[in-house]
Protein backbone atom coordinates (compact mmCIF):
# COMPACT_ATOMS: atom_id res chain seq x y z
CA UNK A 1 0.00 0.00 0.00
CA UNK A 2 1.29 3.45 -0.81
CA UNK A 3 2.13 5.96 1.86
CA UNK A 4 1.53 9.63 1.29
CA UNK A 5 1.87 12.13 4.00
CA UNK A 6 -1.23 14.85 3.98
CA UNK A 7 0.27 18.34 6.64
CA UNK A 8 -2.50 19.96 8.89
CA UNK A 9 -0.35 22.32 11.32
CA UNK A 10 -2.84 25.18 10.63
CA UNK A 11 -5.97 25.34 12.29
CA UNK A 12 -8.11 26.05 8.87
CA UNK A 13 -6.63 22.80 7.33
CA UNK A 14 -9.16 20.96 9.20
CA UNK A 15 -11.82 23.01 7.59
CA UNK A 16 -10.04 23.38 4.53
CA UNK A 17 -8.89 20.03 3.45
CA UNK A 18 -9.31 17.48 6.20
CA UNK A 19 -13.60 18.11 6.68
CA UNK A 20 -13.97 18.04 3.02
CA UNK A 21 -14.31 15.49 0.59
CA UNK A 22 -10.49 15.88 -0.21
CA UNK A 23 -9.96 13.20 2.68
CA UNK A 24 -12.89 11.04 1.71
CA UNK A 25 -11.58 10.69 -2.10
CA UNK A 26 -8.00 9.83 -1.02
CA UNK A 27 -9.32 7.42 1.22
CA UNK A 28 -11.12 5.41 -1.01
CA UNK A 29 -7.71 4.89 -3.36
CA UNK A 30 -6.84 2.53 -1.20
CA UNK A 31 -3.95 4.21 -0.10
CA UNK A 32 -2.28 4.82 3.74
CA UNK A 33 -3.11 8.48 4.65
CA UNK A 34 -0.58 9.79 7.79
CA UNK A 35 -1.76 13.23 8.76
CA UNK A 36 1.08 15.14 10.48
CA UNK A 37 -0.11 17.44 13.14
CA UNK A 38 0.79 19.75 16.08
CA UNK A 39 1.82 17.51 18.83
CA UNK A 40 -0.79 19.03 21.28
CA UNK A 41 -3.56 18.60 18.89
CA UNK A 42 -3.29 14.68 18.16
CA UNK A 43 -5.95 13.58 20.50
CA UNK A 44 -8.75 16.10 18.27
CA UNK A 45 -7.41 14.72 15.30
CA UNK A 46 -7.59 10.86 16.54
CA UNK A 47 -11.11 11.43 17.14
CA UNK A 48 -11.99 12.93 13.97
CA UNK A 49 -10.28 12.19 11.40
CA UNK A 50 -8.22 8.91 12.03
CA UNK A 51 -9.58 5.93 10.06
CA UNK A 52 -8.55 2.21 9.00
CA UNK A 53 -5.97 3.44 6.85
CA UNK A 54 -5.55 7.49 8.04
CA UNK A 55 -2.85 7.61 10.98
CA UNK A 56 -2.31 10.49 13.09
CA UNK A 57 1.23 11.52 13.87
CA UNK A 58 1.98 14.51 15.91
CA UNK A 59 5.62 16.01 15.14
CA UNK A 60 6.57 19.40 15.32
CA UNK A 61 9.94 20.65 13.50
CA UNK A 62 12.24 22.78 15.31
CA UNK A 63 13.62 26.10 14.22
CA UNK A 64 16.25 28.06 15.41
CA UNK A 65 17.44 31.76 15.66
CA UNK A 66 19.04 31.88 12.01
CA UNK A 67 15.51 29.83 10.45
CA UNK A 68 13.89 33.06 12.38
CA UNK A 69 16.65 35.45 10.56
CA UNK A 70 16.00 33.87 6.87
CA UNK A 71 12.05 34.65 7.50
CA UNK A 72 12.23 38.16 8.47
CA UNK A 73 14.37 38.40 5.27
CA UNK A 74 12.24 36.66 3.08
CA UNK A 75 9.33 38.95 4.12
CA UNK A 76 11.46 41.94 3.82
CA UNK A 77 11.41 41.32 0.31
CA UNK A 78 8.55 40.78 -0.75
CA UNK A 79 5.77 43.33 1.39
CA UNK A 80 6.14 45.40 4.79
CA UNK A 81 2.40 45.83 4.50
CA UNK A 82 1.39 43.15 6.58
CA UNK A 83 0.85 42.13 10.39
CA UNK A 84 4.70 40.85 11.07
CA UNK A 85 6.34 43.94 9.92
CA UNK A 86 3.59 46.11 11.27
CA UNK A 87 3.66 44.15 14.91
CA UNK A 88 7.12 45.29 15.16
CA UNK A 89 6.22 48.95 15.52
CA UNK A 90 3.04 48.64 17.38
CA UNK A 91 5.39 46.46 19.81
CA UNK A 92 8.22 49.64 19.47
CA UNK A 93 11.42 47.53 18.25
CA UNK A 94 11.95 50.37 15.97
CA UNK A 95 15.48 48.56 14.76
CA UNK A 96 13.91 45.88 13.60
CA UNK A 97 10.99 47.60 11.42
CA UNK A 98 13.00 50.40 10.21
CA UNK A 99 15.76 47.68 9.13
CA UNK A 100 12.82 45.92 7.31
CA UNK A 101 11.88 49.05 5.87
CA UNK A 102 15.31 49.72 4.56
CA UNK A 103 16.02 46.22 3.18
CA UNK A 104 12.11 46.03 1.12
CA UNK A 105 13.58 49.37 -0.52
CA UNK A 106 16.66 48.90 -1.44
CA UNK A 107 16.31 45.05 -2.44
CA UNK A 108 12.84 43.74 -3.03
CA UNK A 109 12.89 44.54 -6.77
CA UNK A 110 16.13 42.34 -7.34
CA UNK A 111 14.85 38.72 -7.64
CA UNK A 112 18.19 38.01 -7.95
CA UNK A 113 18.75 38.07 -4.10
CA UNK A 114 15.32 36.16 -4.01
CA UNK A 115 17.03 33.37 -5.21
CA UNK A 116 19.96 33.33 -3.28
CA UNK A 117 18.15 33.77 -0.40
CA UNK A 118 15.93 30.49 -1.28
CA UNK A 119 19.39 28.56 -2.48
CA UNK A 120 20.90 29.28 0.55
CA UNK A 121 17.65 27.98 2.61
CA UNK A 122 18.06 24.78 0.92
CA UNK A 123 21.49 24.33 0.53
CA UNK A 124 22.21 25.19 4.04
CA UNK A 125 19.62 25.18 6.38
CA UNK A 126 17.76 22.29 5.75
CA UNK A 127 17.86 19.47 8.54
CA UNK A 128 16.99 16.16 8.95
CA UNK A 129 13.97 16.23 11.45
CA UNK A 130 11.47 14.35 9.27
CA UNK A 131 14.33 11.26 8.52
CA UNK A 132 12.48 8.68 11.35
CA UNK A 133 9.10 9.64 9.50
CA UNK A 134 10.12 8.79 6.09
CA UNK A 135 12.12 5.85 6.86
CA UNK A 136 9.43 4.30 9.09
CA UNK A 137 6.67 5.27 6.89
CA UNK A 138 8.19 5.53 3.24
CA UNK A 139 6.02 8.15 1.57
CA UNK A 140 5.90 8.29 -2.19
CA UNK A 141 4.43 11.75 -2.11
CA UNK A 142 4.08 14.63 0.84
CA UNK A 143 0.90 16.68 0.31
CA UNK A 144 1.67 20.57 1.84
CA UNK A 145 -1.53 22.18 2.70
CA UNK A 146 0.12 25.50 3.68
CA UNK A 147 3.22 25.73 1.55
CA UNK A 148 4.04 29.17 3.48
CA UNK A 149 3.52 27.78 6.70
CA UNK A 150 6.43 26.91 8.93
CA UNK A 151 6.38 23.36 9.87
CA UNK A 152 5.55 22.49 6.16
CA UNK A 153 8.09 24.62 4.79
CA UNK A 154 10.57 22.58 6.47
CA UNK A 155 8.53 19.25 5.33
CA UNK A 156 8.42 20.54 1.97
CA UNK A 157 12.50 20.93 1.81
CA UNK A 158 13.36 17.88 3.99
CA UNK A 159 11.63 15.87 1.32
CA UNK A 160 11.95 17.20 -1.98
CA UNK A 161 16.28 16.75 -0.60
CA UNK A 162 14.77 13.24 0.26
CA UNK A 163 14.36 12.05 -3.20
CA UNK A 164 10.17 12.78 -2.58
CA UNK A 165 7.95 14.24 -4.64
CA UNK A 166 6.04 17.04 -3.21
CA UNK A 167 2.56 18.68 -4.14
CA UNK A 168 1.39 22.29 -1.90
CA UNK A 169 -1.12 24.36 -1.71
CA UNK A 170 -1.36 27.55 -1.02
CA UNK A 171 -4.42 28.00 2.27
CA UNK A 172 -4.49 31.67 2.32
CA UNK A 173 -5.27 34.29 -0.32
CA UNK A 174 -3.00 36.80 1.45
CA UNK A 175 -0.09 34.01 1.35
CA UNK A 176 2.08 35.32 -1.61
CA UNK A 177 2.12 38.99 -0.65
CA UNK A 178 2.48 38.46 2.77
CA UNK A 179 4.30 35.71 4.09
CA UNK A 180 7.57 36.21 2.11
CA UNK A 181 9.45 34.52 -0.59
CA UNK A 182 8.26 30.82 -0.70
CA UNK A 183 11.32 29.29 0.57
CA UNK A 184 10.74 25.76 -0.53
CA UNK A 185 8.92 25.36 -3.47
CA UNK A 186 6.95 22.09 -4.00
CA UNK A 187 7.49 20.18 -7.12
CA UNK A 188 3.82 20.84 -8.26
CA UNK A 189 1.61 23.47 -6.65
CA UNK A 190 -2.01 23.47 -6.23
CA UNK A 191 -3.51 27.22 -6.19
CA UNK A 192 -7.32 28.21 -5.89
CA UNK A 193 -7.32 30.59 -7.79
CA UNK A 194 -6.26 32.86 -11.15
CA UNK A 195 -5.05 35.74 -8.75
CA UNK A 196 -2.75 33.94 -6.45
CA UNK A 197 -1.19 32.08 -9.44
CA UNK A 198 -0.80 35.43 -11.26
CA UNK A 199 1.15 36.15 -7.71
CA UNK A 200 3.30 32.88 -7.39
CA UNK A 201 4.79 34.36 -10.80
CA UNK A 202 4.98 37.96 -9.68
CA UNK A 203 6.64 37.16 -5.73
CA UNK A 204 8.50 34.05 -6.80
CA UNK A 205 8.49 33.70 -10.23
CA UNK A 206 6.84 30.39 -10.15
CA UNK A 207 5.68 29.83 -13.75
CA UNK A 208 1.83 28.40 -14.71
CA UNK A 209 3.40 25.26 -15.84
CA UNK A 210 3.95 24.07 -12.00
CA UNK A 211 1.06 25.43 -11.02
CA UNK A 212 -2.69 23.72 -10.75
CA UNK A 213 -5.71 25.65 -10.21
CA UNK A 214 -8.34 23.67 -8.43
CA UNK A 215 -11.11 25.92 -6.96
CA UNK A 216 -11.91 25.55 -3.04
CA UNK A 217 -12.68 22.34 -1.37
CA UNK A 218 -14.36 24.01 1.54
CA UNK A 219 -17.10 25.33 -0.52
CA UNK A 220 -18.05 22.28 -2.26
CA UNK A 221 -20.69 22.41 1.02
CA UNK A 222 -21.49 25.74 -0.08
CA UNK A 223 -24.29 24.16 -3.26
CA UNK A 224 -25.99 21.64 -0.45
CA UNK A 225 -29.21 23.82 1.39
CA UNK A 226 -28.64 23.87 5.27
CA UNK A 227 -29.56 21.06 7.61
CA UNK A 228 -31.93 23.72 9.49
CA UNK A 229 -34.76 25.69 8.09
CA UNK A 230 -34.22 29.13 8.70
CA UNK A 231 -36.99 28.80 11.76
CA UNK A 232 -34.89 26.43 12.91
CA UNK A 233 -31.68 28.48 12.83
CA UNK A 234 -33.65 31.57 13.99
CA UNK A 235 -34.76 29.64 17.16
CA UNK A 236 -31.20 28.09 18.04
CA UNK A 237 -29.43 31.38 17.58
CA UNK A 238 -31.72 32.90 19.27
CA UNK A 239 -32.57 35.20 16.80
CA UNK A 240 -36.18 37.14 15.87
CA UNK A 241 -37.17 35.51 12.88
CA UNK A 242 -39.71 38.56 11.64
CA UNK A 243 -36.48 40.49 10.86
CA UNK A 244 -33.69 41.00 8.70
CA UNK A 245 -30.56 39.63 9.78
CA UNK A 246 -27.79 41.54 9.23
CA UNK A 247 -24.43 39.29 8.85
CA UNK A 248 -21.16 41.13 10.61
CA UNK A 249 -17.56 39.62 11.17
CA UNK A 250 -15.03 42.07 12.95
CA UNK A 251 -11.64 41.83 11.78
CA UNK A 252 -10.34 40.82 15.28
CA UNK A 253 -7.76 42.53 17.47
CA UNK A 254 -4.82 40.85 15.73
CA UNK A 255 -5.52 43.54 12.60
CA UNK A 256 -8.16 46.00 14.50
CA UNK A 257 -8.15 47.16 18.14
CA UNK A 258 -11.51 49.33 17.99
CA UNK A 259 -14.38 46.21 16.86
CA UNK A 260 -16.31 46.91 19.71
CA UNK A 261 -16.51 50.88 18.59
CA UNK A 262 -18.15 49.30 15.06
CA UNK A 263 -21.03 47.73 16.82
CA UNK A 264 -22.18 50.67 18.86
CA UNK A 265 -21.93 52.63 15.40
CA UNK A 266 -23.88 49.70 14.15
CA UNK A 267 -26.28 49.79 17.21
CA UNK A 268 -26.81 53.70 17.27
CA UNK A 269 -27.80 53.51 13.56
CA UNK A 270 -30.24 50.98 14.38
CA UNK A 271 -31.33 52.66 17.35
CA UNK A 272 -32.13 56.22 15.94
CA UNK A 273 -34.22 54.17 13.04
CA UNK A 274 -31.67 54.64 9.88
CA UNK A 275 -32.72 51.69 8.52
CA UNK A 276 -36.04 51.43 6.50
CA UNK A 277 -36.50 47.64 7.87
CA UNK A 278 -36.24 45.90 11.90
CA UNK A 279 -32.99 44.36 11.48
CA UNK A 280 -30.54 42.60 14.09
CA UNK A 281 -27.25 41.18 13.58
CA UNK A 282 -25.26 38.05 14.12
CA UNK A 283 -21.57 38.77 14.93
CA UNK A 284 -19.29 36.30 13.95
CA UNK A 285 -15.93 36.55 15.75
CA UNK A 286 -12.65 35.66 14.30
CA UNK A 287 -11.95 31.87 15.32
CA UNK A 288 -8.40 33.02 15.19
CA UNK A 289 -8.42 36.23 17.15
CA UNK A 290 -10.46 38.15 19.55
CA UNK A 291 -12.47 41.11 19.62
CA UNK A 292 -11.53 43.99 21.64
CA UNK A 293 -15.84 45.04 22.69
CA UNK A 294 -14.22 48.25 24.03
CA UNK A 295 -17.45 48.26 26.43
CA UNK A 296 -20.19 47.03 23.93
CA UNK A 297 -23.36 46.13 25.50
CA UNK A 298 -25.26 44.29 23.36
CA UNK A 299 -28.98 44.56 23.30
CA UNK A 300 -31.61 41.87 22.07
CA UNK A 301 -30.63 42.79 18.40
CA UNK A 302 -26.90 41.78 18.62
CA UNK A 303 -26.04 38.05 18.88
CA UNK A 304 -22.59 36.08 19.31
CA UNK A 305 -21.30 33.69 17.13
CA UNK A 306 -17.70 32.23 18.83
CA UNK A 307 -15.93 29.92 16.74
CA UNK A 308 -12.94 27.40 17.21
CA UNK A 309 -12.02 25.45 19.37
CA UNK A 310 -9.12 26.55 21.59
CA UNK A 311 -7.28 23.15 22.15
CA UNK A 312 -3.60 24.91 23.09
CA UNK A 313 -4.37 27.77 25.18
CA UNK A 314 -3.98 30.33 22.33
CA UNK A 315 -6.61 31.40 20.08
CA UNK A 316 -4.89 31.89 17.12
CA UNK A 317 -4.34 28.04 16.96
CA UNK A 318 -7.98 27.51 17.67
CA UNK A 319 -9.14 24.84 15.39
CA UNK A 320 -12.56 25.14 13.06
CA UNK A 321 -14.85 22.56 13.65
CA UNK A 322 -16.70 20.85 11.17
CA UNK A 323 -20.01 22.37 13.57
CA UNK A 324 -18.26 26.14 13.41
CA UNK A 325 -17.70 25.77 9.58
CA UNK A 326 -22.07 24.56 9.00
CA UNK A 327 -22.64 27.47 11.52
CA UNK A 328 -20.99 29.89 9.13
CA UNK A 329 -22.62 28.09 6.07
CA UNK A 330 -26.05 28.63 7.39
CA UNK A 331 -25.83 31.90 8.87
CA UNK A 332 -24.80 33.46 5.53
CA UNK A 333 -27.47 31.46 3.62
CA UNK A 334 -29.72 32.81 6.08
CA UNK A 335 -28.69 36.36 6.03
CA UNK A 336 -29.92 39.30 3.80
CA UNK A 337 -26.47 41.78 4.22
CA UNK A 338 -23.04 40.91 4.86
CA UNK A 339 -20.54 43.62 6.74
CA UNK A 340 -16.89 42.68 7.16
CA UNK A 341 -13.96 45.18 7.66
CA UNK A 342 -10.90 42.81 6.29
CA UNK A 343 -11.85 38.86 6.09
CA UNK A 344 -12.37 36.04 3.37
CA UNK A 345 -16.00 36.66 4.94
CA UNK A 346 -15.96 39.37 1.55
CA UNK A 347 -16.14 35.98 -0.93
CA UNK A 348 -18.20 33.79 1.25
CA UNK A 349 -20.57 36.52 0.76
CA UNK A 350 -20.34 36.22 -3.07
CA UNK A 351 -20.20 32.64 -2.89
CA UNK A 352 -23.57 32.58 -1.31
CA UNK A 353 -24.39 35.42 -3.65
CA UNK A 354 -25.35 38.10 -0.64
CA UNK A 355 -24.97 41.52 -0.68
CA UNK A 356 -21.48 42.41 1.04
CA UNK A 357 -20.41 45.65 2.24
CA UNK A 358 -16.55 46.65 3.77
CA UNK A 359 -17.21 48.80 6.73
CA UNK A 360 -13.92 51.13 6.00
CA UNK A 361 -15.60 54.07 8.51
CA UNK A 362 -13.58 55.25 11.30
CA UNK A 363 -16.52 54.50 14.40
CA UNK A 364 -15.17 58.12 15.81
CA UNK A 365 -12.64 60.25 16.57
CA UNK A 366 -9.24 60.13 18.14
CA UNK A 367 -8.88 56.19 18.01
CA UNK A 368 -5.36 55.47 17.73
CA UNK A 369 -5.88 52.80 14.95
CA UNK A 370 -7.41 53.35 11.42
CA UNK A 371 -9.69 51.49 9.96
CA UNK A 372 -8.51 53.12 6.35
CA UNK A 373 -4.86 51.25 6.57
CA UNK A 374 -6.63 47.90 4.87
CA UNK A 375 -7.25 50.14 1.71
CA UNK A 376 -4.58 52.37 2.27
CA UNK A 377 -1.32 50.79 3.16
CA UNK A 378 -1.64 47.64 4.71
CA UNK A 379 -2.47 43.85 3.49
CA UNK A 380 -1.78 44.53 -0.09
CA UNK A 381 -4.15 41.72 -1.08
CA UNK A 382 -7.32 43.09 0.53
CA UNK A 383 -6.03 46.44 -1.32
CA UNK A 384 -6.18 44.73 -4.57
CA UNK A 385 -9.62 42.67 -3.67
CA UNK A 386 -11.14 45.95 -3.05
CA UNK A 387 -9.09 47.29 -6.42
CA UNK A 388 -11.61 45.73 -8.34
CA UNK A 389 -14.59 47.36 -7.37
CA UNK A 390 -16.71 44.34 -7.18
CA UNK A 391 -17.70 44.63 -3.31
CA UNK A 392 -19.32 48.16 -1.86
CA UNK A 393 -17.47 49.82 0.13
CA UNK A 394 -19.03 52.41 3.01
CA UNK A 395 -16.80 55.14 3.59
CA UNK A 396 -18.92 57.30 6.42
CA UNK A 397 -22.34 56.34 8.36
CA UNK A 398 -24.17 57.93 5.41
CA UNK A 399 -22.70 55.16 2.78
CA UNK A 400 -23.38 52.82 5.30
CA UNK A 401 -27.28 53.30 5.86
CA UNK A 402 -27.68 53.70 2.14
CA UNK A 403 -26.19 50.37 1.11
CA UNK A 404 -27.89 48.39 3.67
CA UNK A 405 -31.45 50.01 2.91
CA UNK A 406 -30.81 49.36 -0.95
CA UNK A 407 -29.40 45.65 -0.35
CA UNK A 408 -32.11 44.85 1.75
CA UNK A 409 -34.74 46.60 -0.76
CA UNK A 410 -33.22 45.10 -3.87
CA UNK A 411 -31.37 41.70 -2.64
CA UNK A 412 -30.21 41.71 -6.58
CA UNK A 413 -28.29 44.29 -6.40
CA UNK A 414 -25.03 44.33 -7.99
CA UNK A 415 -25.30 40.08 -8.67
CA UNK A 416 -23.38 40.12 -11.68
CA UNK A 417 -20.46 41.97 -9.64
CA UNK A 418 -20.55 39.00 -6.88
CA UNK A 419 -20.39 36.74 -10.43
CA UNK A 420 -17.18 38.32 -11.09
CA UNK A 421 -15.76 37.69 -7.37
CA UNK A 422 -16.45 34.20 -7.29
CA UNK A 423 -14.73 34.28 -10.83
CA UNK A 424 -11.53 35.78 -9.81
CA UNK A 425 -10.82 34.26 -6.25
CA UNK A 426 -13.13 30.88 -5.83
CA UNK A 427 -12.23 29.29 -9.93
CA UNK A 428 -15.33 27.22 -9.86
CA UNK A 429 -18.02 26.53 -6.84
CA UNK A 430 -19.47 23.88 -8.55
CA UNK A 431 -18.72 21.44 -5.89
CA UNK A 432 -15.97 19.43 -7.71
CA UNK A 433 -12.95 21.20 -6.49
CA UNK A 434 -12.28 18.89 -3.71
CA UNK A 435 -12.52 16.54 -6.54
CA UNK A 436 -9.91 18.00 -8.50
CA UNK A 437 -7.56 18.44 -5.81
CA UNK A 438 -7.42 14.77 -4.65
CA UNK A 439 -7.54 13.22 -8.91
CA UNK A 440 -4.43 15.84 -9.07
CA UNK A 441 -2.57 14.16 -5.77
CA UNK A 442 -2.92 10.57 -7.00
CA UNK A 443 -2.19 11.19 -10.77
CA UNK A 444 1.30 12.10 -9.14
CA UNK A 445 1.66 8.61 -7.01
Amino acid sequence: MKTIFVTSYHSFISRNILSTDVLTFLKNSGIRIVILVPSKKVGYFVDNFSDKNVEIVGFEPRTNFLHNLVYFLSVCLVSVENLFIQDLRDKKRYLRFYTALCIHKIFSSMFVIKRILRFFYNASMVSRQFSELFVHYDPVLVFSTDIYHVPDRELVAEAKKSGIFTIGMVRGWDNPISKGVLLAVPDKIISPNEVIREELWQYNRIGADKIFISGVPHYDTCLTPPRLSRAEFFAKMELNPDKKLIFFAPAGALLYKYDGEILKVLQKLKNEGKFNHHVQFLVRFHPGSKSNLNGFVPDRDFVFDEPGLDLVGTKKQSEITEHDARNLNTALFYSDVVITVVSTIAIDGAVFDKPTIIFSVNPREGLDDNIKKFLLNFHGHFKKFVGFGWCAVAHSEEELVRYINNYLANPGLDKDKRRNIVEKYCYKVDGNSSARVAKFILQHL
